[in-house]
């Protein structure tokens, strides 16, 4: 290609050499003969290829055309001949629930130092879908004594019946109780024989009996409800005697996305004292509304009280709010409540607290739980932990308090305050299979007195216990347990003279351990020792505990 374009380019040079030249002699007039010159180029060959032809990647329809031959197909049919066996489909077996033996009853005895035996025995039906009843019997008891200190001896007896009739959409429960406690008023120690054993005797009966009939209809649209009422008589062996009977009543019913409920309690107490004979009553009706929405519980309501005595009458409003969020779900959640209430407070009851009271010249009071705040939370860490949290606030109007008496041996009547509480409560629960079991209570009370420098009695700053239960070879199973109590405060009357003074009750720690061995599934052998550390510490000011104590026994199951 190259080559080519030289001659043509060599050719144009010489026509136009050649049209200048002509021009020149037109011009002039003359004409010059050049004369013939023959040029040769000489120049090394090269090949040139022609331009290839592609061929286009464009497809391009096909135009031919196919005309299809018409076939005709015709099966045949034949039936085919088999064979047909039935043969039984066999059902999935599931597997039956571990349904646990049950034993009719228990007898159980031990023996331990400060001559302390123990009588426990129990008796119940076996499974039925009409009835169930049982009887509990036990007796606790020492005759040990306490160095420097008067006669320490108690006695300790309970009686329990129960009963439950099932009907197709009710059940009828009835429950009796019978306890006689003896206690020893020994805080004393100048001499340790000044008082006789049956003049610092402490005797208390109680007996009890309540019935409960309850509705179990399952239709979630029926009306539920629930009735029954409690009888008590309540004494000790210094002429105070306590009575009182309670009803209690509620009806319920679905209403909307929520539950509708009305609560309804009597409670009517009749006390008489050396020189004081009076009547205390409390009516309190309990409205409430109940629905969850979502991750939501919302619980509102009020509660009504009227106490009625001799002399006067009060009525008392509160309301009643409680709300629960579920944060995560089965995992964890936030609570809190704003309420109020009466509490009653009577001889039966604070008796129980503390056995070393009389209630010869006291006049009971009811607590009036003006304003109660909480809040906390609930935690499932794992399957086999769990944990909880709260605070509280309480506002408290004839809080009732012990306080020690100025003689000898010691005794504690009631003495009222208006206090601020706030309590702190913690809770953790591990719990591997019922073979490792780990629980840890902690509760912290801070009392505020509206009376300036003035402490309230007997009432720990914090109480902590550990417990735990560890389980070998499904054969011995291994409880310890630690608690630890915070200081307290009793009067001292020996320094008091224009203002009050106080005397410090030290805290102390408790270890405590039993161990069990399973020797058969119906025998059990036992061994339980309580204050290892061999500590003297007081309950009550005056009333030192016993040292290390132990027992040991035997359970045995029967049909």
């Amino acid at each position: 290609m190259k080559n080519r374009l030289l001659k043509i380019a060599v050719l144009l040079l010489l026509l136009k050499t050649f049209a200048t030249v002509e021009k020149a002699n037109a011009q002039t007039g003359t004409v010059k003969n050049l004369g013939d010159e023959v040029i040769n180029v000489v120049k090394e060959y090269e090949p040139v290829l022609n331009d290839a032809f592609k061929i286009s990647l464009t497809p391009q329809g096909d135009t031919s055309t196919v005309v299809p031959t018409n076939l005709n197909y015709n099966v045949e049919p034949q039936q085919m001949i088999t064979n047909f066996n039935i043969t039984p489909i066999k059902p999935v077996k599931i597997k039956d629930e571990v349904i646990k033996k049950l034993y009719r009853g228990f007898v159980k005895g031990g023996y331990g130092n400060y001559n302390t035996p123990l009588i426990e025995a129990s008796y119940n039906s076996l499974r039925s879908k009409s009835f169930d009843v049982g009887a509990h019997f036990k007796h606790l008891s020492s005759t040990g004594k306490i160095k420097g200190y008067g006669y320490p001896g108690y006695s300790i007896n309970k009686l329990n019946l129960t009963g439950t009739k099932f009907f197709d959409k009710s059940q009828l429960d009835g429950d009796i109780d019978y306890s006689r406690d003896v206690y020893h008023f020994y805080g004393y120690q100048s001499p340790p024989d000044m008082f006789t054993k049956n003049e610092t005797k402490h005797l208390f009966s109680d007996v009890a009996g309540s019935f409960v009939f309850t509705d179990n209809n399952a239709d979630k649209d029926a009306i539920k409800y629930s009735a029954g009422f409690t009888i008590y008589n309540f004494r000790d062996n210094r002429r105070s005697d306590e009575s009182g009977e309670i009803f209690k009543g509620s009806i319920g019913k679905n209403i909307y996305d929520g539950n509708a409920k009305l609560n309804f309690i009597a409670d009517l107490n009749q006390t008489h004292q050396n020189y004081l004979d009076y009547n205390r009553n409390i009516f309190t009706i309990e409205p409430r509304y109940r629905f969850n929405k979502d991750l939501w519980m919302l619980n509102v309501g009020v509660n009504g009280s009227l106490e009625s005595n001799s002399s006067q009458s009060l009525y008392h409003l509160y309301p009643h709010i409680e709300a629960k969020y579920q944060v995560i779900d089965d995992q964890f959640s936030l609570f809190a409540k704003w309420t109020g209430e009466l509490r009653r407070n009577n001889y039966r009851s604070l008796a129980k607290e503390n056995q070393f009271m009389t209630a010869d010249t006291i006049l009971f009071k009811n607590t009036n739980d003006k304003l109660d705040i909480s809040f906390g939370a609930i935690a499932k860490l794992s399957r086999d932990v769990n944990a909880n949290a709260s605070v509280r606030y309480s506002r408290l109007v004839n809080d009732v308090f012990f306080i020690n008496r100025d003689e000898l041996p010691v005794r504690f009547e009631t003495y009222y305050d208006d206090v601020n509480l706030i309590a702190v409560h913690g809770q953790f629960d591990y719990n591997e299979s019922e073979k490792t079991i780990i629980g840890l209570n902690i509760d912290f009370n801070s009392y505020t007195s509206d009376i300036s420098n003035t402490k309230v009695l007997f009432k720990p700053l914090y109480r902590i216990g550990l417990t735990g239960k560890y389980m070998i070879a499904d054969k011995i199973e291994i409880k310890p347990d630690i608690y630890f109590n915070g200081i307290s405060y009793a009067f001292d009357y020996e320094k008091s003279v224009t203002t009050p003074v106080y005397k410090t009750i030290k805290g102390f720690v408790d270890l405590n351990i039993g161990v069990e061995y399973h020797y058969t599934k119906i025998l059990t052998v036992f061994a339980q020792i309580n204050n290892i550390g061999m500590s003297r510490y007081y309950y009550w000011n005056n009333y030192p505990n016993y040292r290390l104590n132990a027992m040991a026994g035997l359970t045995y199951s029967f049909w």
